[in-house]
């Protein structure tokens, strides 16, 4: 194989059709070969795309390939395809560049659409559905729990209770998903192999964030923006004692808050993902 074994074995075949609703339709027809997310490379070098079997530079094809990648690589790395579209040449103009590398769709929305539902439906086949362990406990016998206390210490009466495990919470990872639309601005609907998912698209961004800060603050590497008006903020006399608590924790996460009178807090800087949000 011309990229090698590797990739030979993790390349997956886009069945033929323009996927609509799951159902394959007319022009354009997306065919090729897409590759497993584990083989991604750092370039873009392993993306090839045709139309009408012609070799093409194209950025809006290239875009819809990553994008039917999305939350499935991590940033930074690239697919491994090749694509080829075919249409009508009614439907695209070949002659805007001399050596005619370069294309124009008379509908872009629609190829493009048509690309990053073909690959995307191939991806999701490929991602196992989750599944979720119970942690459950186990009846245990007078003679088990005896073996779990211990006598105290010399001076001491009674007995006292070892620390008991802390189950594990399950990892539940969310499969490939196609997107379906929106609702009420606030919810995101989309399809996965198990069916339909409801996303609540602020508390999912929230949870990046979080994640993304999280991950800055073990590297030590805390991105901090300043703001150029300090904003202040007013608390409850319970949320004082919380705060001025966790203000050590707080700037280790980029926060810079300090007291500014009675039960009143001023923040000079903060994570620079959260520059420029409520």
């Amino acid at each position: 194989a011309v990229y090698g074994s590797e990739v030979a074995q993790n390349m997956l075949e886009i069945e033929e059709g323009r996927w609509e609703g799951g159902t394959a339709v007319s022009s354009p027809v997306v065919t090729g070969m897409v590759g497993s997310p584990a083989i991604s490379r750092s370039s873009r070098d392993y993306l090839s795309l045709f139309v009408n079997r012609r070799w093409i530079n194209s950025r809006l094809l290239a875009w819809a390939v990553e994008e039917a990648y999305h939350g499935l690589i991590r940033q930074g790395k690239h697919p491994v395809a090749i694509i080829n579209i075919a249409l009508s040449p009614k439907e695209v103009d070949i002659n805007i560049h001399p050596t005619k590398t370069e294309v124009k769709f008379q509908n872009e929305h629609a190829v493009f659409s048509a690309v990053q539902k073909a690959v995307r439906q191939v991806l999701i086949k490929l991602t196992p559905v989750p599944s979720i362990e119970e942690v459950a406990t186990a009846y245990e016998t007078p003679s088990v729990l005896k073996q779990r206390f211990q006598p105290l210490a010399e001076g001491g009466g009674g007995l006292a209770p070892s620390p008991p495990a802390v189950p594990q919470t399950p990892v539940v990872a969310l499969p490939a998903l196609r997107i379906l639309g929106q609702l009420s601005s606030s919810y995101i609907i989309a399809e996965g192999p198990d069916g339909l998912y409801l996303i609540d698209q602020h508390a999912a961004h929230e949870r990046i964030l979080f994640e993304r800060i999280g991950e800055q603050r073990s590297r030590q590497e805390i991105e901090v923006q300043g703001l150029l008006e300090p904003a202040t903020f007013e608390v409850s006399p319970q949320q004082e004692e919380v705060l001025k608590s966790h203000c050590k924790d707080l700037a280790e996460f980029g926060f810079s808050i300090e007291p500014f009178g009675e039960r009143t807090f001023l923040v000079r800087a903060v994570p620079a993902l959260l520059s420029g949000k409520d």
